[in-house]
């Protein structure tokens, strides 16, 4: 029985480093929720991936989801600079009040310090996606083709069709954190059905065979790989995958290859 399980573990293992996973979704610092573990450095995340036969992480900083935007993607940088398996993910606000100083000017200083992809929080910041500063700060992100990512329950599903649709080069990654895939799918297909530009990630779609019937009705183009670590367990969102009833081909798509194709359109 122990050498079947360490073939099956082992088996599992080598799947996973060809597969060749990049986490979209990883944070560090200490969160509000009451989580038993969490990552402060580059270092610690590191040693947590290579247990977890994680090849990347796009990585966030909680201060600056529960604090400060400013301060939270400053320890996001300094976390990135310990490896180049670290993706910088920095959270913006739109100007409304000065906070950040000028968009455009803040997005390339995120850019210039190795960040390539962007997160807001429109419910938990409290402002709307509708005004110009919004407007303005979409389209800024759509110039330089950087990847932003919302949770679905910030904001509708209607609204977040409305932002890929009207910003249809602009890469938008709904995440679904704290909130569970077949929840949503009745508000989530018709948005993904019409906009080919709008991306799901998969760490939540645990509903039986859920991810095979998406894959099936979207293409597995439309996934990327994420976690939500240290909130939720990597390993049961990488069985998912692994285990998908889908080609490998199309595993390694979700798996990173897809996010990797975003990231290489960016306009630095």
């Amino acid at each position: 029985m122990l050498e079947a399980i360490s073939k099956i573990r082992s088996s599992y293992n080598d799947l996973k480093r060809e597969l060749n996973f990049l986490d979209t979704n990883v944070w560090l610092g200490r969160s509000m929720t009451k989580i038993p573990y969490c990552m402060q450095t580059g270092e610690e995340l590191l040693l947590e991936m290579e247990q977890h036969l994680i090849a990347e992480s796009l990585v966030s900083h909680v201060l600056g989801r529960f604090s400060k935007p400013e301060t939270g993607n400053q320890l996001t940088i300094d976390a990135i600079s310990k490896s180049s398996r670290l993706i910088g993910a920095f959270i913006l606000l739109p100007d409304i009040t000065g906070e950040m100083g000028n968009t455009e000017k803040y997005v390339l200083r995120m850019l210039a310090s190795g960040m390539r992809a962007a997160r807001i929080f429109p419910r938990q910041h409290g402002f709307s996606v509708l005004t110009k500063a919004a407007d303005k700060m979409f389209r800024i992100l759509q110039e330089r083709s950087i990847p932003l990512h919302i949770w679905s329950r910030e904001i509708p599903w209607e609204s977040l069709g409305g932002i890929a649709a009207k910003y249809p080069n602009l890469p938008v990654i709904v995440e679904q954190c704290e909130e569970e895939t077949f929840r949503n799918i009745r508000k989530q297909f018709p948005v993904m059905e019409e906009n080919s530009n709008l991306f799901l990630e998969v760490h939540h779609s645990h509903l039986y065979l859920i991810l095979d019937a998406m894959v099936k009705k979207f293409g597995a183009g439309r996934f990327v790989y994420s976690s939500y670590y240290p909130t939720d367990d990597p390993e049961a969102s990488l069985m998912l995958v692994t285990h998908g009833n889908f080609s490998k081909k199309n595993k390694r798509l979700i798996a990173g290859d897809n996010y990797r194709r975003l990231l290489s359109g960016i306009k630095i």
